[in-house]
This record gives C-alpha cells, structure tokens and sequence, in this order.
C-alpha cells in the first residue's frame, strides 16, 4: 500500500467481484474490503481473500473500517451496517448521535471499540479461514492454508472532518493513538485522514507531522470537479509529499495516477465504480452499473455511447476493445475496466508531470480529431462532447502545478 519502489493499485471489494479478481489475480497491488463486508460476510470473505494471500504472487489486503458511517443517524440500518456495530461490541453505534461526538465516543467507548477492531484485523487469518479450501478450488491449484497472511497493516477507526477544529478531527485523533497503543509493534496502523473537501484536508494535514497516510476528500469526483478543487487536492498531495508524507488514496481514478508525478503513493479503486464516495451513507447499494471503460480518454461512459464511438471509429474506444462495446458481458466490463486502469498505471504512473500533461493534451487532440473526422450524427457528437470534456479541466489544474 505505501511502497517507494513502484505506485500501488488496490481494488475495492465486493462480493459480485470474486471472478474477476481471480482472473486479474497479479495485475493488481492489493485489495481493500470495506469492514460492513467483512463484518457481514465473514467466511465467504474472509475464505476468498485469504486464498488471494496464500496465492502466488501473494495478494495482500487491508480493511477499511468505514467508520464515517457512525457519524450520521441511520434512519434505515442495513444488516451489514448492524454487522459491523457488532463486530465493534456497540450495536447502538447505528443510532448514535450524529451531532454529540464528545460525548457519545468518550474513552471507555474508543478503548472498546479500537481493541475490538484491532483484535478483528489480527484474528483474521484464523478465525475467518472455515471456507479457505472451497475457494481454493476455485481457483484451480493447490494452497496451503499456513501460508495466508491477515491484513497487511490495520487502518484505524476514523470519521469524515471538515478541519483541526471539528471535534470529529479530535475524536479520529483519539483512536488512532488509541489503537497504535495497543497494537504496539504486533502490526503497523495507519491513519485515514477523510476531509469534507480539498481545503479541509490540506488545514487538517498542515497539524500533524509526516507519516504514512490514507486520504479520502469526500464526493471529490475527478470527472465533475471544478479545476480550483483539483488543484487544490494536487497540491496537497505535492506539497505533503515534499514535508515528507507518504499519501495513499482511498478512492480515485485517472486523475489519482497522475498525481504519482507529484507524489502520490497510490490508489484504490471500485471494479466499475468506487473513483470517489461521499462520507455520508447514501440511501443506494447494489452492484456497479454495465459501463464501459473509454480508455482513450480515462473515464466510465454508458455502453451505448461507447457502441456509437466504436461504430464511427473502433480507435475512438482506446486498445483493449477486441470486440464492440454492446457484446460485453458485465463480468466482460469489469475485467476491461481492470485490465484498462493496470495498463494505465504502468503507462503514466512514472512520466513526470510535464509529460503528463503533454499525454493529456494528445489524448483530447485524438479523441476529438477522429470523432470530427467520423462524421457523427448530432448524438454521438454531443456523447463525444460530453466523453472529453474532464480532460479539458484536468489540464488546466495541474498546468498551474508547473
């Protein structure tokens, strides 16, 4: 997760996402599984990743303990949400307070709850192995399940912040040094720095010293974003990196490689979504949608537009695409999304930032001069449009990096 040698890419978990994580099974870093997953599906979960560990070349993996989730009333708790309140010894966690952190999260409860996690992260590797060998057969070779490993490094309990002053920045304080107190030299435990916006992050990290770190800005979608945000994330990367922090990304996509000029560390990401996530539980679940992977310009589009792109010009998809965009089976999508970001990754993630964005420049000049030179009807010219119009915003937040 945080290796000088190379930027690391981790994949998100999600049950619907085993077969395709098998079969890219060494073309990715490490896996993130998000702890309502784990807590709610402990073997089938606990089976699967293992396996990955005790696989060669290992996969490793860490947990992400989603703990911004008990930072909010939930009005309508999901199994998997009461699951995890469990799992931390507190049912009472998906009713909680929202507005009362001081109170509500006092010493006692932050002792409890950080000792309950930590002993969940160190236990992993024995206590959730019961279906190790039904999905070793899946993966067709022979494991030893002595040679499974837990989680890599254990992420501490944290909540979403909106700067130094919001007592929620107080409380994640307390339980990251709460839980590295107790883990002691068992195992590394790292803290998730998770702001409300670019700003918030960069008052927050300015006030403590350099250390390995996961960051997550709430709802920082690269594709939406206004350059000014961007911006400002990139230079909270650089300028972090420089004082001598090493900055892995919770949630990202193209935009999050890019930054590896700058210092970013790493990435994780969603197969099929998962490039950003609002620190506030959102009332929707489910498997990702059927989108394809428009690797000519980094980003998701529905597959109808990347039918009609394929239609004018094949080479308006990007490579990767031996077939057309609508015969993709979903299982299909996801695996091209992982196969396209890898390529990525080992493409741009070592270029400096210049000749980041001289790639960027190309990739808009050649989407857009073959899409004019197909001719499109006035649908796929507006998809067109609509497909490129990020890098446009992507050049001019990190020209003024330069």
């Amino acid at each position: 997760m945080f290796r000088a040698d190379e930027f690391s890419h981790f994949v998100g978990y999600g049950s619907t996402d085993q077969k395709t994580l098998r079969d890219f099974a060494g073309s990715y870093g490490g896996i993130l599984v998000p702890a309502t997953v784990a807590a709610f599906q402990r073997q089938g979960t606990g089976g699967f990743v293992l396996t990955l560990t005790a696989s060669e070349p290992s996969v490793p993996f860490v947990i992400d303990p989603r703990f911004p989730l008990f930072q909010q009333r939930l009005e309508e708790p999901k199994l998997s949400h009461v699951a995890l309140a469990e799992l931390l010894g507190d049912r009472d966690l998906v009713t909680s307070y929202g507005d009362r952190p001081a109170t509500y999260f006092d010493t006692a409860s932050i002792q409890q709850i950080s000792r309950r996690w930590l002993d969940f992260n160190l236990k992993y590797r024995t206590e959730q192995s019961e279906k190790f060998s039904k999905y070793a057969k899946r993966l067709g070779r022979p494991l030893e399940q002595e040679q499974a490993t837990g989680p890599q490094r254990v992420l501490a309990p944290y909540f979403s912040v909106s700067g130094p002053d919001d007592p929620w920045w107080q409380k994640s304080c307390e339980f990251v040094d709460t839980t590295q107190s107790i883990a002691g030299d068992s195992i590394p435990v790292t803290r998730v720095l998770a702001a409300h916006s670019a700003n918030a992050l960069e008052r927050v990290i300015e006030v403590i010293a350099p250390e390995k770190l996961c960051v997550w800005v709430s709802g920082l979608s690269e594709l939406e974003s206004e350059p000014a945000e961007l911006r400002m994330y990139a230079e909270v990367v650089r300028d972090s990196s420089l004082r001598g922090f090493n900055i892995f990304a919770l949630y990202g996509g193209f935009f999050a490689v890019l930054l590896a000029s700058i210092g970013l560390s790493g990435v994780s990401h969603g197969i099929g979504y998962g490039e950003h996530r609002e620190w506030r539980e959102l009332p929707r679940s489910g498997p990702p949608p059927a989108r394809f992977y428009l690797s000519s310009v980094h980003r998701y589009v529905s597959r109808d537009d990347a039918q009609r792109f394929w239609n004018h010009d094949p080479n308006l998809v990007g490579p990767h695409a031996p077939v057309m965009p609508i015969q993709y089976e979903y299982h299909d999508l996801m695996l091209h999304s992982l196969i396209a970001r890898a390529d990525e990754i080992a493409n741009y993630s070592h270029l400096p930032l210049s000749h980041m964005i001289d790639l960027l420049h190309n990739d808009r000049h050649e989407f857009r001069s073959r899409l004019a030179a197909s001719r499109p009807d006035a649908v796929t010219s507006r998809a067109g449009i609509r497909a490129c119009a990020h890098l446009d915003r992507w050049i001019e937040a990190l020209e003024q990096l330069l």
